[in-house]
């Protein structure tokens, strides 16, 4: 189950808001003090998460009710949750496609918080009946903790950073105790939760405290749901093993990301000499010291690699979890460098292959541009000081507007879509953003649908539709080792490019090289087929009293001096100058086809995957 959208009737700064959520990561930016950690913390993590609402959120806004916190949830029903017995249990042989849970909240009036659930638009009674006080069926209760996803909020502050000496006492859960998973403790309070999530990884338990003296006694716990310690069930030798497997798997993903330096090593060991080991065993209290060391084998220090290093150990954390789980980042990586915040984009773009994940920034390097559909906008009136929600920022709202759609985000994080460029490791240069967006959507539909797609941690799109731009970048891209392509339109607007690339000893790839056609000139929008093309051309553009629907025949009108062998792109800057007096927006069209492919509207053309194909035996 995945949520879909969240409808703020009243909380905080909020009234009649909606936010959207996209399947797999969404990403919230906004000024600071317009309510993103609002949303992250208190909405998710504090009420859908906990079930507890405080007066607090109660919106102060004028004509706002004061005594009132109302929002609805909405959840996408999976196949798999029709099968969990707990679905059953409380909607029996019902089959709906949307879940609502709807949270109110009233200060004016006693036994305050109440809850509903709709299956599509049914009601289901989620209460106990004849109880003095309202209270949830244990059917909702086995609900909640068995289908809805879990949510993990994380900030990832200096004070969760990994300790580097710091003692353990390993233990076994005894029998009938009950403990708190970890993936429910909120890293940000919870003193040692790193270290304690650094050593699950390989399945051990461990109370955590400073490093102080392993001779004093551990401090014995009296709440009745804490773990009863029993012997470790292994050896030393065994844990010092553990340990060493928990080195490599951290190196590895260093080794897999980590850029400046490369080829850096992780060792998480047992301090001290064979005696001292032997004694800690006994007394089941262990010193442990964990470090990072570069290719000399020196320890390797600084504020942004211990950050990432405790990124990584919730990234191996979370991959391990089996249940779907919702991870909410409140401005991951703003002390990294802008080439280490485009790596920490890409870990979280493989996390969400399983998980949901969503997350606030300020920085556009945190922005993954390939997939400007998973943008959402916070904009605070300063006078009302209500905060509103634009789940498309790209999407023209008015004709006056109409050709800055992106001015809304350059003022929020001061770049727009297509100001920044980045070298992978392997780098696509294409003729414009919209190609970028087309491509790289494409990719990752053929690639959840197990088909040839390419492997985005590895390459870069870059738009770069100009020749004396292009050069520059192919020449940094050809000293730094990284390989390259050009892929451009067949039309007379790609020599430039292709004479850079030549000289500049690139490869390229045109597109009717792909087609084997006989046409000279077809592009990337020629691929994705005419007439899925025009359909988001028409959705894309519906609504405004200028523009009524395009056909494929409107082209042949003789007064708009249309050549049938132009590409699709060019015939659409034919038609909307000439008969509609318009520029014609290939950007927002591109991220509405999409959104199209994501909600699977239309379906991706498997024109693409030979070039594909192409392009990655170019790469190999």
């Amino acid at each position: 189950m995945k949520v879909k959208e969240i409808k703020l009737h009243q909380f905080r700064h909020f009234i009649n808001q909606s936010l959207s959520f996209d399947p797999y990561v969404t990403v919230l930016i906004g000024k600071n003090d317009t309510g993103k950690t609002s949303i992250l913390h208190r909405l998710f993590d504090q009420y859908i998460k906990n079930g507890g609402m405080a007066g607090w959120d109660i919106s102060q806004l004028k004509n706002a009710d004061p005594n009132s916190i109302r929002f609805n949830s909405l959840w996408v029903v999976e196949d798999k949750d029709i099968k969990n017995d707990k679905f059953t249990q409380l909607l029996g042989n019902k089959k709906p496609k949307l879940i609502t849970i709807c949270y109110q909240h009233r200060s004016d009036i006693p036994k305050n918080q109440s809850y509903s659930l709709l299956a599509d638009t049914e009601n289901i009674n989620i209460y106990e009946d004849n109880t003095e006080f309202p209270a949830i069926t244990e059917d909702m209760r086995n609900f909640e903790q068995s289908v809805l996803p879990k949510i993990r909020y994380i900030n990832l502050s200096e004070k969760v950073a990994l300790n580097e000496l710091f003692e353990a006492q390993f233990y076994e859960t005894g029998p009938c105790i009950t403990e708190t998973p970890l993936s429910d403790q909120p890293s940000e309070f919870m003193p040692f939760t790193t270290e304690k999530l650094l050593l699950s990884i390989v399945d051990l338990k461990a109370n955590i405290r400073a490093n102080h003296n392993v001779d004093a006694p551990w401090a014995e716990t009296t709440k009745h749901n804490s773990p009863r310690l029993r012997p470790l069930n292994l050896t030393q030798e065994e844990i010092e093993q553990k340990l060493k497997e928990l080195s490599e798997k951290i190196t590895g993903v260093l080794q897999k990301w980590w850029r400046d330096p490369a080829d850096l090593t992780f060792e998480i060991r047992l301090a001290g000499n064979s005696h001292s080991k032997e004694s800690s065993y006994k007394r089941n209290s262990f010193l442990l010291t964990a470090q990072i060391r570069d290719e000399n084998k020196l320890r390797y220090y600084g504020t942004g690699l211990n950050w990432f290093l405790t990124f990584v150990i919730e990234y191996l954390f979370i991959q391990k979890l089996e249940n779907q789980t919702i991870v909410l980042f409140d401005e991951p990586a703003c002390n990294l460098h802008p080439n280490a915040q485009r790596i920490v984009v890409k870990m979280l773009n493989e996390l969400s292959q399983k998980h949901q994940v969503a997350y606030s920034t300020h920085s556009p390097f945190m922005i993954d541009w390939n997939f400007p559909q998973r943008i959402r906008l916070f904009t605070r009136n300063p006078k009302t000081k209500a905060t509103k929600i634009d789940n498309k920022p790209y999407a023209p709202r008015d004709e006056n507007k109409f050709l800055n759609i992106w001015d809304p985000l350059k003022v929020s994080i001061g770049v727009s879509f297509g100001d920044l460029g980045f070298l992978g490791e392997q780098n696509i240069f294409v003729e414009g953003i919209s190609d970028q967006v087309i491509l790289a959507n494409i990719s990752d539909y053929f690639k959840s649908n197990g088909k040839t797609h390419l492997d985005l941690t590895k390459i870069s799109i870059i738009p770069c539709n100009d020749g004396a731009a292009l050069e520059p970048f192919l020449k940094t891209a050809s000293s730094q080792n990284k390989k390259s392509i050009v892929l451009c339109d067949s039309d007379d607007g790609n020599k430039d490019m292709i004479k850079v690339a030549e000289k500049c000893h690139t490869p390229t790839i045109e597109i009717n090289q792909i087609t084997g056609s006989s046409n000279q000139n077809e592009s990337i929008e020629d691929l994705v087929g005419i007439d899925i093309y025009i359909k988001s051309v028409n959705d894309f553009y519906q609504g405004f009293d200028w523009f009524t629907p395009i056909t494929p025949d409107k082209f042949n009108d003789c007064s708009l001096s249309i050549d049938s062998n132009w590409t699709l792109g060019r015939k659409l800057m034919q038609y909307f100058k000439l008969k509609l007096s318009k520029d014609f927006n290939k950007n927002g069209v591109a991220i509405h086809y999409a959104n199209s492919l994501l909600n699977g509207s239309v379906k991706a053309s498997e024109s693409f995957i030979p070039l594909f194909v192409e392009i990655n035996k170019s790469f190999n």
